[in-house]
């Protein structure tokens, strides 16, 4: 309910905590290093019936589209790469140039696997799990979301849940 609009579907959400502020530091030290980390100090909580809106699967749809046709450039652009690599091409050497198509194809894949990582449902919804794995915290709700968490929780226990705590 990103959009405050009636839920049209329902998905299962797998909503993870962000990374903690000190395991950038590990990036230099190398991705597996990180990685591993990242992997040890993350938490995940699985929403088994997150509401969205006809818009929220269409912004979803659209980015994936959108991440996919990047990694399709990107590997056009390998081929055209690889292409401009032949050696056994008898023309002038700067015709034989291929580094910009090796440029554009990274450029390209880090583009589409960006937006492939933020059409995912936890990235549609602005969810994300607390470090301490307690509490989901959304970003930016809809009055309407609040609302009906608060219509939701409030009755029965006098105050918020930290599910649904605007952040």
């Amino acid at each position: 309910m990103r959009h405050g609009a009636k839920a049209e579907l329902t998905a299962s959400v797998a909503i993870e905590s962000a990374p903690a502020p000190w395991t950038g530091a590990l990036i230099p030290l190398g991705g597996i290093v990180f990685v591993a980390v990242r992997a040890a100090t993350r938490r995940v909580v699985t929403a088994p019936r997150w509401a969205f809106c006809t818009r929220c699967r269409s912004l979803r749809y659209l980015r994936m589209a959108a991440g996919f046709v990047l990694i399709g450039l990107m590997l056009a652009f390998l081929v055209v790469g690889l292409d401009a690599a032949d050696t056994s091409y008898a023309g002038p050497a700067e015709h034989r140039s291929s580094w910009w198509a090796f440029a554009v194809a990274l450029l390209a894949g880090v583009a589409g696997w960006i937006i492939l990582v933020v059409s995912r449902w936890q990235s549609i919804a602005r969810a994300r799990l607390s470090r301490d794995g307690l509490s989901v915290d959304v970003r930016k709700p809809s009055v309407e979301f609040a609302a009906a968490v608060e219509a939701m929780w409030a009755p029965n226990t006098g105050t918020l849940p930290a599910v649904a705590r605007p952040a």
